[in-house]
């Protein structure tokens, strides 16, 4: 979760401690809302932390201050300080020390940061289990991250929307004066995540989603150890040879058949609204297929050619605005990579179709065991296997070139 730590701890406290909080004056609840809503978040602070150390923090997942453990522990030390202060405080001070507020703010601390482990498993992965080192989720093996839709079309988005509904109507409930047409906008709010949720979820469940390559338990962020998020490293192994060049051909066509098996959606962008949304949400298209193939090896091929892009078309910036497909046909033609195609193709090379009047690229696939094809075709709403037969049929006029 990004933005609903800090409100899933205050709804949370306010359903748990629902008794004892009825018993504050106003001030000590606002108080009580505004340290629990700090609490929510406290567990990401280990982010600034391995900020000033040599592990990167985009590990904070995965190392102790992320863990049940600790965090019961810290509670346990807040607990004890407190008690040693009433044994040696003053009268006064004691007195302040046995209120109500501060019990209920030492709970709404174990809530808080508790409330937070458990978000982070919920659609995700987390280490909550130090010394353990596997990595726990409760829907993260479901409800998996697509690699090309982004966080605005995930599940985890619209239940952070829920999320944050429930909390503004707690605040308006609290401490608001009476208003319809907020309340109206607030339950409107609320209503249109949790269809958001649902929405998003049926098309989590009916892509193909794998972001994350595991290895013994855990999700492999840097395989080679260089500070460099691997789905950025153009070198996993850093053996001066690219993700592109350096794959496991066997493995890449295990990785296709698996995807093409699933049955997933299919998008035809351009086409349709429909298919336009089918894209938004990541369904595959021919180069899709390829990439997470790739990237199921942990060797994603988007960073070659983001690099071979903003040196050929002299980018200077982050975003590339060609298609992928043409960089990765532009990437080809210029090293000379391609070939006629023959009786025996290699399975794991890519094969393209092209139009060789305007030297344009139609589609792109990978040649598979015997006489199958990985592609998507326009008239696919569904991944599946195709052969070659297929192949050449549906596109007669085109040539065909191959991977050298």
């Amino acid at each position: 979760m990004f933005i609903a730590h800090g409100p899933l701890s205050v709804v949370l406290n306010e359903v748990v401690q629902k008794k004892e909080i009825s018993n504050l004056t106003k001030g000590e609840h606002i108080t009580v809302v505004m340290l629990s809503f700090f609490f929510g978040i406290l567990p990401d602070f280990d982010i600034l932390a391995l900020s000033m150390t040599n592990i990167p923090p985009f590990l904070h997942h995965q190392v102790f201050t992320h863990s049940v453990l600790f965090w019961v522990l810290m509670w346990l030390m807040l607990y004890l300080c407190i008690y040693i202060l009433k044994r040696i405080s003053n009268s006064e001070v004691k007195r302040i020390l046995n209120s109500k507020v501060i019990s209920v703010i030492q709970f709404s601390f174990l809530i808080g940061v508790l409330s937070h482990l458990f978000a982070d498993v919920l659609l995700s992965y987390s280490q909550i289990l130090f010394p353990l080192k596997t990595e726990i989720t409760i829907f993260g093996g479901i409800l998996t991250k697509n690699y090309f839709s982004g966080y605005l079309y995930s599940p985890s988005m619209a239940l952070e929307g829920v999320i944050l509904g429930v909390f503004l109507l707690f605040l308006y409930k609290s401490f608001l004066k009476e208003n319809n047409i907020l309340k109206y906008i607030l339950f409107t709010l609320i209503g249109g995540f949790s269809l958001l949720f649902c929405i998003n979820t049926y098309m989590n469940l009916n892509t193909y989603n794998n972001t994350h390559y595991r290895q013994e338990g855990k999700i492999v962020y840097d395989q080679d150890y260089d500070s460099l998020l691997d789905y950025n490293d153009p070198d996993i192994d850093n053996d001066g040879r690219n993700n592109l060049i350096d794959v496991n051909r066997s493995n890449l066509v295990k990785s296709v058949y698996e995807i093409l098996e699933s049955e997933k959606l299919t998008t035809n962008k351009g086409e349709s609204l429909w298919e336009n949304i089918k894209y938004r949400y990541g369904a595959l298209n021919s180069y899709r297929l390829i990439s997470q193939a790739f990237l199921d090896q942990n060797k994603p091929i988007e960073p070659v050619l983001k690099i071979y892009a903003q040196q050929e078309y002299e980018i200077e910036g982050y975003v590339i605005d060609e298609k992928y497909e043409d960089v990765l046909f532009s990437y080809f033609e210029q090293r000379k990579l391609f070939r006629d195609l023959t009786r025996r193709n290699i399975p794991g090379k890519l094969l393209f179709v092209v139009d060789e009047v305007e030297n344009k690229l139609i589609n792109i696939g990978v040649f598979l065991n015997g006489n199958e094809v990985g592609i998507v075709l326009p008239t696919d709403n569904r991944t599946k296997v195709h052969t070659m037969e297929e192949l050449v049929d549906y596109y007669p006029e085109y040539t065909l070139r191959t991977q050298r």
